[in-house]
């Protein structure tokens, strides 16, 4: 199953995808301090958000590890060093991208690719990727996760039921 969530936008539903985050004014990314006046700033959000959110998430999602293990026949250790090698090769591209000055990887203030960050960062756990070599990007995850919001949307906090 897929996690959905939607938000209403001049009545049309926006859901499953960050566009939602990045609809009209007054929304969620203005919320959130991510609505940059700077358009090199923006971009640069986007770029560290996507990269998170394209290169690194949709080959890690759990919906295509269970394929490769479910579908394909692979072993679990073929799926976890899969979903390792992918997140060891974003995770070294946005350290290198992440300023050391800055509390988040948006800069003082979380933003969208700290929103983006945390779930990845809780999936390279999942599967014990070692982050020894990304100190930026675990101290920045912690940062976040000490924040009341990132904390009860951390992954761990809204796990389904197991039954």
């Amino acid at each position: 199953g897929r996690v959905g969530w939607g938000r209403q936008v001049r009545g049309g539903q926006l859901g499953d995808h960050s566009g939602a985050l990045d609809g009209d004014e007054g929304s969620v990314r203005g919320q959130l301090g991510i609505d940059h006046d700077d358009p090199a700033a923006r971009a640069q959000e986007l770029a560290r958000a996507l990269l998170i959110a394209a290169d690194i998430h949709p080959i890690n999602n759990l919906r295509i590890l269970k394929y490769l293990k479910n579908d394909l026949g692979q072993q679990q250790a073929a799926v976890d060093d899969w979903a390792r090698h992918w997140i060891l090769e974003g995770f070294a591209a946005l350290e290198a991208q992440t300023d050391p000055g800055q509390s988040f990887l948006s800069g003082a203030a979380p933003g969208l690719a700290d929103i983006c960050l945390v779930p990845q960062m809780a999936n390279a756990r999942r599967v014990n990727t070692p982050l020894d070599a990304f100190p930026k990007l675990v101290a920045i995850d912690a940062r976040a996760c000490a924040l009341p919001a990132f904390a009860m949307a951390h992954p761990e906090a809204v796990k389904p039921d197991q039954d």
